[in-house]
């Protein structure tokens, strides 16, 4: 499995655990002739979220960080290590970073869901 990718000049700033955007997706309904619902989860397990921002990257890091998004997409997991809290998961983009520019270091902000 590949991991995150470490970085020289680049920092995660910020990194939080955020509701599961799939925690309803892990739930089955199937509505009953009486008009009740019977409702039950896929998985017991419960997949957790975490949004980060990777501020101070540099040229060499920019290069390190487009390839990372170019080759995982959303469709790709990986392992990232939770900064500060610990705890390695294995995870994948809930969507494409977003990545700007603020002279002279680019910014990325991103989604990141268990698998």
């Amino acid at each position: 499995m590949a991991a995150f990718p470490t970085f020289t000049s680049a920092k995660i700033t910020s990194c939080g655990e955020i509701p599961s955007t799939s925690a309803n997706a892990n739930d089955v309904k199937s509505p009953t002739d009486a008009g009740y619902v019977v409702t039950w989860r896929r998985t017991t397990r419960n997949t957790r979220a975490w949004t980060a921002n990777l501020d101070y990257i540099g040229v060499t890091d920019y290069a390190t960080w487009t390839t990372f998004i170019n080759t995982y997409g959303t469709f790709a997991s990986f392992d990232f290590t939770v900064p500060k809290a610990g705890g390695t998961y294995t995870v994948r983009f809930v969507q494409r970073p977003s990545t700007r520019y603020n002279s002279p270091y680019w910014s990325s902000s991103f989604t990141l869901e268990e698998v």
